[in-house]
């Protein structure tokens, strides 16, 4: 009886723990923060098909449309910035690939033009 028991029990754990692993695609929509210092003040909201980038300090914002190329890679395309300074964004493409999903934390690697970032976001909401 202690053998059914303990079987059950193990298919249950497996199972539950199994259905709860986070995918990629939990991460396609959401509000997120970056985990690095360099960027906490950038705030980022994100649905299906844009993504805007807000940041806390300044008001600056960065609007982008996504197209996601797999399950976990992405092609961000800056099209709206409110700041005259950052204009030469619009238009650029930075392509950006999960590597790592930990809970509500996932590791990321983007890259446009010659700038390659490797860093964590975590989702908020």
């Amino acid at each position: 009886m202690k053998k059914i028991l303990f079987i059950i029990f193990l298919i249950t754990f497996v199972t539950i723990g199994y259905s709860q692993k986070k995918q990629c695609s939990d991460f396609k929509t959401g509000k997120f923060e970056y985990t690095d210092s360099k960027y906490f003040e950038w705030k980022v909201v994100r649905t299906d098909s844009t993504q805007t980038e807000i940041n806390s300090k300044n008001g600056i914002e960065l609007k982008a449309t996504i197209l996601w190329k797999s399950d976990c890679a992405y092609v961000l395309t800056y099209e709206k910035i409110t700041n005259s300074d950052l204009k030469d964004l619009i238009g650029k493409k930075v392509f950006v690939e999960i590597l790592e999903i930990q809970n509500q934390k996932f590791k990321y690697h983007s890259k446009m033009e010659a700038l390659e970032i490797t860093s964590e976001m975590i989702k908020v909401e």
